[in-house]
């Protein structure tokens, strides 16, 4: 679905139609994020209790600090060159463990117990909400490493991340 809006604004971008650009980011973390991590892996880990996981939690992924992903956006709807492509939001590459462990180290919680939850889990809960769906169908995002490539933003913008500690204690 995403793929699709992105090819249609693209289009009418090409057509001069209209103009866009488009800002990608990866899992957040930090103010106000909302993501697998944030709901599922944090709260557990602070309160030292076991955590399931979605998928591989020591395989790499990029995570993307909400106020990295507004820093982006101002900085992409304020330049010429933005319009017509998309681009990635500074990211922070670490394993999920790495992250929970920063995260039970800020908040002076026990080592973060991690195990990942079955494909049985994960069909089973589908059928109480709808969200977990969603993670069957993004899971070759968590299994391997899930690596973006933020280097034009950063290149173009000098845009950077924040650091996975400065995110985590956000």
């Amino acid at each position: 679905m995403r793929a699709e809006l992105w090819r249609q604004a693209k289009e009418a971008h090409d057509g001069g139609r209209l103009r866009a650009t488009e800002v990608r980011a990866g899992q957040y973390l930090g103010p106000g994020a909302v993501s697998a991590f944030t709901l599922l892996v944090a709260p557990r880990v602070r309160d030292g209790e076991l955590a399931l996981v979605h998928g591989n939690p020591d395989a790499a992924h990029s995570f993307s600090c909400t106020e990295d992903v507004a820093a982006a956006l101002v900085a992409v709807s304020r330049d010429e060159r933005a319009w017509g492509r998309a681009w990635h939001a500074p990211v922070i590459t670490t394993a999920l463990r790495q992250a929970a462990t920063e995260l039970a180290e800020l908040h002076g919680a026990a080592e973060p117990r991690l195990e990942p939850l079955t494909e049985r889990d994960l069909t089973l809960l589908s059928f109480t909400d709808p969200l977990w769906r969603e993670f069957t169908e993004m899971s070759y995002m968590s299994e391997r490493p899930f690596i973006v490539d933020d280097s034009d933003i950063r290149g173009t913008f000098k845009l950077k991340p924040s650091t996975l500690r400065e995110a985590l204690m956000a």
